[in-house]
C-alpha cells in the first residue's frame, strides 16, 4: 500500500468514525507528507501525520551520548562516582549506595519488574572465579537480581594484554561468573548494553531453556529506570544501581533483538539503544513478514530509524512516549562544522533516506492499525448503545 493508498484509507475511516460515533470526535486531516528540518518536532497518532517546526530559542539541542575531552581519566572518573558514600562491608569490598533518582511513575506499567537488591537487602556471597586481569581493590557490590542468586559486581582493573586500566563489571551465580571490561577509550562510545550471556546450566527439570544476562554497565546518572522490550513481546524493568542494572533473560539464546531504554524520573527517554540487526535491506521486510506491528516492532522500527539520522550527524533527542501510549514523537536537527544550520534540503534528505530504510513502512502499518482498532471499538459502542434494554419482567 503506497501513501495515496493510505492517505485514501485514512480518509475513509475518518469519515466513517464521523458518521457512527455517538460523540463529536475532532480528527485532524492529514497533511501533505512533508518531514521536519531544522529543529522540529515530529510525531505520528493514530489519525494524522502532524508536523510543527518549534523556534530556535525554545529548545536547547544536546547529544545525550558520553563525551569527554580528551585526556579525561573516565575510569577513575566513573568509579569515583559509582562508590561515592559506598559502605565497607569486608576487606576490598564496600557497598554501592548511588542511586538514580526515584521514578515518579508507576514503572510497573512498562513491563515486568526486576528488582536489584542492594546489599543491606542480599547479602554478598563470595566469589573464587578466576580473573582474565590483574583487580584493583576495592570489589564494589551493586546487589542481586531479586529471587536468583546472580549477584553484580564491579571493579577496576588493569589488562594482562595491553596494561590499560579498565572499568569491568562481572556477573556471578552459582553455575558460571561473566565478566565485561571497558578500557578508557571505549567508555565515551559504548551504548547502554555493554553486553549479554547466554548460560546453559546442566539439564533441570521444567528448566530446558538457557538463562542469560543482559548488563547495562554505563548508564546516565540521571537515569530513574531502564527498560528491556525484547523481539519476542516480553518487557523487563529495573531501577538501577550506581548506574548499573543486569537483567536476567530465560531463553535468551545466542542473539539479543530488541531495545533497550534509559528513562529520567517522569519516564522520559534519555538514552536509547536498538539491539540486534538493523540490516536496512531487509529490516522492515523482516518486522512486516506476518503482516502485524506490534509495539516492540515500531518502537525498533523507530530507534533504529533515529539511530541512522545520528549516523548522519544530525542532532538527536528523544524520542519520548506520547500520552497515547503509542506514538513516539522526536526532535533533530542539523549542523555544519561552524555551527550554523545546514540546508534544509540536506536534512530532508537525511531524514527521508532513514526513514525509508528503517520505519516508514513499519510506521504506516502500526498506525493503520490503531486506526482501525479505534474504529472497531466506535462501532462496538454503537451496537451496544443501539441493543434495546431487556423488557423481561419474569412473567410469562
Amino acid at each position: 500500500m503506497n501513501d495515496v493508498q493510505i492517505d485514501e484509507q485514512l480518509r475513509r475511516f475518518a469519515a466513517a468514525v464521523a458518521e457512527t460515533s455517538p460523540d463529536p470526535r475532532h480528527v485532524p486531516a492529514r497533511p501533505a507528507p512533508r518531514r521536519p528540518v531544522n529543529p522540529a518536532v515530529a510525531f505520528v497518532s493514530a489519525f494524522a501525520l502532524i508536523v510543527g517546526v518549534v523556534g530556535l530559542g525554545a529548545f536547547l539541542l544536546v547529544d545525550r551520548a558520553d563525551t569527554v575531552a580528551g585526556g579525561t581519566d573516565l575510569v577513575e572518573e566513573r568509579w569515583a562516582w559509582l562508590t561515592a558514600g559506598a559502605v565497607p562491608l569486608q576487606a576490598d569490598l564496600v557497598g554501592v549506595v548511588t542511586r538514580g533518582p526515584t521514578p515518579r511513575f508507576d514503572p510497573a506499567t512498562l513491563g515486568e519488574i526486576q528488582r536489584l537488591l542492594p546489599f543491606d537487602e542480599a547479602p554478598y556471597e563470595t566469589s573464587t572465579a578466576p580473573s582474565a586481569e590483574t583487580q584493583m581493590p576495592p570489589l564494589a557490590y551493586i546487589g542481586t537480581i531479586e529471587d536468583t542468586s546472580t549477584q553484580v559486581v564491579a571493579y577496576r582493573a588493569i589488562g594482562l594484554r595491553l596494561g590499560e586500566k579498565m572499568m569491568c563489571l562481572r556477573v556471578q551465580t552459582q553455575d558460571v561468573n561473566a565478566s565485561g571490561c571497558l578500557p578508557n577509550d571505549a567508555m565515551q562510545k559504548v551504548g547502554l548494553v555493554t553486553g549479554f550471556d547466554s548460560v546453559v546450566p546442566e539439564p533441570v527439570p521444567g528448566v530446558p531453556e538457557p538463562v542469560g544476562h543482559v548488563r547495562l554497565a554505563m548508564l546516565p546518572p540521571e537515569t530513574s529506570v531502564v527498560v528491556l522490550r525484547l523481539a519476542d513481546g516480553r518487557s523487563f524493568v529495573q531501577q538501577p544501581i550506581g548506574g548499573v542494572s543486569v537483567i536476567e533473560v530465560v531463553g535468551l539464546g545466542e542473539s539479543l533483538v530488541g531495545t533497550a531504554q534509559a528513562l529520567d524520573a517522569d519516564g522520559n527517554v534519555i538514552k536509547y539503544e536498538v539491539l540486534g540487526s538493523a540490516d536496512s535491506s531487509s529490516f522492515q521486510n523482516e518486522i512486516l513478514a506476518d503482516g502485524v506491528v506490534e509495539f516492540v516492532e515500531y518502537e525498533r522500527a523507530v530507534f533504529a530509524m533515529l539511530a541512522c539520522l545520528r549516523d548522519t550527524g544530525l542532532e538527536v533527542w528523544g524520542p519520548t512516549l506520547e500520552s497515547d501510549g503509542f506514538t513516539y514523537s522526536y526532535l533533530y536537527r542539523g549542523l555544519d562544522l561552524s555551527g550554523e544550520l545546514l540546508p534544509d534540503s540536506v536534512v530532508e534528505a537525511r531524514f527521508l533516506s532513514c526513514e525509508g530504510s528503517y520505519s516508514e513502512r513499519v510506521e504506516s502499518t502500526w498506525f493503520l492499525q490503531k486506526y482501525q482498532e479505534s474504529i472497531a471499538s466506535n462501532l462496538e459502542k454503537i451496537q451496544e448503545s443501539k441493543t434495546p434494554p431487556s423488557t423481561d419482567d419474569g412473567n410469562d
